[in-house]
């Protein structure tokens, strides 16, 4: 049987990647086999569909997240920073023994420039089953970030099909040529 699971109307749903970020500011940008005192770093929660989802409550709208974590300080730590947001996680998924992702920020002050070294761990991917059957219908504006990008055609494919009036907002990132004929 299939289980139905009632959500909230929200405005928004974001869906895909949080993070814990590490910002390394420099005064410049390190030579190969060198050292560096760092000018300044802090940790700050980010992921493109979590920053999304905190940029679009601080605006006043309803928004929800759906996303992976793994069982970790940075899961716990990201999920809280959306919670103190007010962005509903309830349909996040735990994955137990995995590491949350998180990337380490190298930005230069001098030129303004950056280097983004990541970790995701394959346990994070998302899959269909991640999402609820009436999360999509339940919203009015849906935002994916499309890594990989079945989530993107999934969902597209279910809006058509629902006829739903729900406005779809995608990142894509690794998109691969012949992308648009595809899908």
């Amino acid at each position: 049987a299939e289980v139905i699971v009632l959500l909230r109307i929200d405005d928004v749903l974001a869906v895909g990647e949080n993070s814990i970020d590490l910002l390394a500011e420099l005064d410049g940008h390190p030579a190969p086999d060198t050292k560096m005192a760092l000018a300044g770093f802090t940790e700050r929660p980010g992921g493109q569909s979590a920053t999304a989802a905190v940029a679009m409550a601080r605006l006043g709208l309803r928004t929800s997240y759906i996303g992976r974590v793994g069982d970790d300080d940075y899961g716990r730590r990201g999920l809280d920073s959306l919670v103190t947001e007010g962005i509903d996680v309830s349909g996040v998924v735990t994955v137990p023994g995995v590491t949350s992702r998180f990337a380490v920020i190298l930005v230069d002050r001098c030129s303004g420039k950056r280097t983004v070294l990541w970790h995701r761990d394959p346990g994070l991917a998302m899959s269909a089953a991640d999402l609820p059957a009436g999360a999509v219908g339940a919203v009015r504006v849906l935002y994916v970030e499309g890594r990989p990008r079945w989530e993107y055609t999934y969902l597209q494919r279910r809006l058509v099909r629902s006829e739903m009036d729900v406005q779809l907002q995608c990142w894509l990132s690794d998109v691969s040529p012949g992308f648009e004929q595809e899908h």
